[in-house]
């Protein structure tokens, strides 16, 4: 499952939050986008596989919060939190759930 569109769907974090994903594929890995429509007085974290799960907060942009980090190739998983609401997997990846009773996303980069 490789994510190079762009399709947010709200998460059932707070209301009118909507999450996505995207990679763009380079050399030896990927940059991977990530962004969360979010009201602007709440925190906005991610974290992963990539991360070795500790939190990275987002940066506020005009329309929501966003991160981005080049990843090598290779399977990572990824959740996105609002405030102190659960672990959710961004709108546009498959749910996969984890040990903690939340959920994650799989992202392949080639």
């Amino acid at each position: 499952f490789h994510v190079t569109g762009v399709q947010a769907c709200a998460l059932p974090i707070y209301d009118g939050a909507s999450s996505y994903v995207r990679v763009v594929s380079a050399e030896g890995g990927g940059t991977l986008f990530i962004h969360v429509s979010a009201p602007s007085e709440a925190i906005v974290t991610v974290a992963g596989s990539f991360s070795g799960w500790e939190p990275i907060q987002l940066r506020r942009v005009a329309d929501g919060w966003e991160a981005e980090r080049f990843l090598k190739s290779g399977r990572y998983r990824v959740a996105v939190k609002i405030d102190n609401g659960p672990w959710r997997a961004p709108g546009n990846l498959a749910k996969m759930k984890d040990e903690f009773d939340g959920h994650n996303g799989l992202i392949i980069i080639p």
